[in-house]
């Protein structure tokens, strides 16, 4: 085992800076058809035309520029660390003269470009470790003595033809999402106990990913360029974008097999894994995808692929903190933490070889089942939200968590990952959004009535395939039973079990939709908001009336099947009757919606019509106050119209739960 010292010692070098860029000169995509065009080619500079001609001769025996049908075929990649194959434990595997000590683009034996199952006589990985969007760039930067890979790209497009070129970059531009200072922050801060990153990472990170967009978008757009120069047309070869896997999960500790942190190298808080899992890499996903369209280039999304192999996992496709060969003091020897493994390149390898072999203009390559064997799904994967017929409240991965046994419930409809879920029909899974690896399953394999359904590894066995009749969920192998919301059907954190089939039972009726989260309303009583008061407010808070301030406990989202009105700052809470009591002047209180009262009394549900809530236990009586001023008690009232203010809905991006994480 390492001791932490001796990791204390790497993390210390876990990035290094960045080496400088230099500035260099240079000239001036779509899916491959049979037939190659004949545009003319634009000349290079005389130092690049130098080049090129040398490698003609290497290629050829002399330095003509061949016709595309007659020259030898290739594949390329560009972009940065993710592409290049850093991440080699043995440092045998990178290229002769890129692991230092003049040059650390760390291009391994075993990137994605070289293992892929393409045809092709040559394959050239381009990219390099450290790499920004101005270093494809026309007319762009470039690292160590090396040439910027837009112009190496020029001289490989006119002594080869150029089959795919796939591009992975956008993570170190300055201003951007910046990988390796934002891995060293959290990393560092779970090593010295310093609490969480993600509060500090979290304020920024759209803005940095926004950021990124547009450079990502030039970088692509002038490798067009740079293939037209060369005399390609758009169906002579195919642009691949490809986003970023996460290296890490929060559910790291339900590896049986697990590592431990030190020993396995997966240093960091688990709340700043699952922020970097639920919304860091999701974010920087669409980001790549933004950019991909813009430019026109085929994209490739790989965000999920590495969903169950990230690091300390029991198969792994990613290197964790790790120092190569133990030399603590090479200042580049734990550059390639957190990257992907050989393990995690062929899995690129195996997504890009789906991808050029298909014709769909975007796709995502993720693991089917929990199996090692990456499938491509063209299309982008649609995570939808199950409605509950009786309650319209959504299924919902308990606490925001999939470790293994979390409970599939009924909540509020938040629109987050943890109420998404994709159907697989040929394995039959239903998948949570948070993670690929994390499937609907019956507790124990039981395809019993009273079996509790959760989130569990993904293992494609009877507990986890599912049918769908158009409003019935039924276990595969027990189409007898239905995922049924059991009990009154009223209570948040009910728990979905199995159930013999009722087609009259509406507890047992879902639909599949599109992510439609509640709307949360202030609601004005003569000029003053409907108040829970504290910003957190908790079970049994009357509430009042009080100057609109903007703030969560002021919004309230209605949900007409249940009739209970949630309150945003808790949407656990509800407003309710105290005590169920009907008569003038009784408090109104937000109480759990789950409780004795709300559950099993009309004393938490309301009829609205227009700006009035009448209570469903007695409708004479409605939601109102007694004045207007501020901490006014709202209390039951013989009238009280409601006019609506401003409204919010929840955040899509909530990630964690602080009891869990």
């Amino acid at each position: 085992m390492r001791s932490p010292f001796v990791l204390l010692a790497a993390l210390a070098l876990l990035v290094t800076a960045a080496p400088a860029h230099a500035t260099t000169a240079q000239t001036g995509s779509a899916l491959t058809s049979g037939a190659l065009s004949s545009s003319a080619i634009t000349p290079l500079p005389p130092h690049l035309e130098a080049i090129r001609k040398a490698e003609a001769v290497k290629l050829y025996g002399d330095d003509a520029i061949r016709p595309l049908d007659q020259r030898k075929t290739a594949l390329t990649t560009l972009g940065d660390s993710e592409i290049s194959g850093e991440g080699a434990f043995d440092r045998s595997l990178y290229e002769p003269g890129t692991d230092g000590p003049d040059n650390w683009c760390h291009r391994s034996i075993k990137a994605a470009v070289h293992v892929t199952a393409i045809p092709a006589d040559l394959t050239y990985n381009l990219s390099c470790s450290g790499a920004q969007t101005n270093d494809i760039t026309i007319g762009g930067t470039h690292q160590y003595e090396e040439l910027n890979q837009g112009d190496h790209l020029a001289i490989k497009a006119r002594n080869t033809r150029v089959k795919m070129i796939a591009v992975v970059a956008g993570a170190n531009d300055d201003g951007g999402p910046q990988f390796g200072p934002t891995m060293t922050d959290c990393v560092e801060r779970r090593v010295f106990f310093r609490g969480a990153c993600w509060p500090g990472q979290d304020p920024t990170w759209a803005a940095r990913v926004d950021f990124i967009v547009p450079r990502v978008a030039k970088a692509l757009t002038d490798v067009k360029q740079i293939m037209a120069d060369a005399g390609y047309g758009p169906g002579d070869y195919q642009l691949i974008s490809m986003s970023y896997p996460g290296p890490a999960s929060p559910d790291v500790e339900d590896n049986p097999n697990f590592p431990g942190w030190y020993n396995g190298g997966c240093l960091g808080y688990l709340a700043d894994l699952a922020f970097a899992r639920n919304k860091a890499v999701p974010l920087f996903e669409t980001g790549i995808r933004r950019a991909a369209a813009q430019a026109g280039a085929r994209y490739l999304d790989a965000s999920r692929l590495f969903h169950g192999t990230e690091v300390c996992q029991d198969t792994t496709w990613v290197t964790g903190l790790h120092a190569v060969n133990g030399d603590l003091f090479d200042p580049n020897a734990v550059r390639q933490s957190f990257h992907p493994n050989t393990g995690g390149h062929a899995a690129f390898a195996a997504c890009l070889t789906q991808f050029f072999n298909s014709t769909a203009p975007q796709a995502a390559c993720m693991n089917p089942a929990g199996s090692l064997s990456p499938r491509l799904y063209p299309g982008l994967p649609a995570f939808k939200q199950l409605r509950h017929a009786a309650t319209g409240n959504c299924l919902d991965v308990d606490g925001n968590s999939s470790r293994n046994g979390r409970k599939l419930v009924s909540w509020p409809c938040e629109g987050t990952r943890n109420q998404a879920f994709w159907y697989d029909p040929a394995t039959k899974a239903v998948h949570t959004e948070l993670s690929h690896d994390r499937c609907a399953d019956v507790n124990g394999g039981r395809l019993v009535a009273g079996s509790a359904v959760q989130v569990w590894n993904c293992h494609a066995g009877a507990a986890q395939r599912w049918t769908y009749d158009g409003a019935r969920l039924h276990p595969a192998d027990a189409p007898a039973l239905c995922a049924t919301l059991p009990g009154t059907g009223r209570a948040l954190g009910d728990v979905l079990v199995l159930a013999a089939c009722d087609g009259a039972d509406q507890r047992q009726v879902f639909t599949w939709q599109a992510k439609q989260p509640l709307t949360y309303t202030q609601f004005k009583l003569g000029g003053k908001c409907l108040d829970a008061p504290g910003s957190t407010p908790g079970g049994g808070a009357n509430l009042v009336l009080y100057t609109c301030d903007g703030n969560a406990d002021q919004f309230w989202a209605y949900n007409p099947v249940s009739g209970q009105l949630h309150n945003l700052a808790a949407p656990g809470l509800c407003a309710d009757v105290e005590g169920g009591t009907m008569t003038q002047g009784r408090p109104i209180q937000v109480a759990d919606c789950a409780s004795a009262v709300g559950q099993y009394s009309a004393s938490m549900r309301w009829n609205r019509t227009g700006g009035v809530f009448a209570s469903r236990k007695d409708p004479s009586w409605v939601i109102g106050a007694a004045g207007t001023t501020d901490n006014t008690p709202v209390t039951l009232q013989r009238s009280g119209t409601w006019t609506a203010g401003a409204s919010r809905t929840p955040d899509a991006w909530k990630f964690l739960t602080a009891d869990l994480y």
